[in-house]
């Protein structure tokens, strides 16, 4: 047997695959995502925050629509912070009082 070769996925591939796939879908399917987000860097961002709060088997046991709804609002959070950096302390500030008179 090649020594080269690992016998087994790294651990941290195995939350990237199944992360990655749902991220890339959310991406196919929403032009906001694509328009804010860099696919990569996403990916890697909630990749490290899964590994960090949950142990490999709590990722495992996760349910794919719970996974997808996780992975969607971080995505959504993501990107709504991305378009309040761009907007102008006015338009920050008619922002922060729509909000609050909500």
């Amino acid at each position: 047997m090649n020594k080269n070769i690992p016998n087994k996925i790294d651990t941290i591939e195995v939350y990237r695959m199944r992360i990655a796939y749902i991220v890339k879908k959310f991406m196919r399917e929403n032009w906001a995502f694509r328009e804010r987000l860099n696919e990569i860097e996403i990916i890697n961002t909630i990749t490290q925050s899964m590994q960090k709060n949950l142990t490999l088997e709590q990722f495992l046991a996760l349910e794919d629509s719970e996974l997808k709804r996780r992975i969607g609002q971080r995505m959504a959070t993501e990107g709504l912070y991305g378009l309040l950096a761009d907007l102008t302390p006015e338009q920050l500030k008619s922002f922060d009082e729509a909000v609050a008179g909500s």
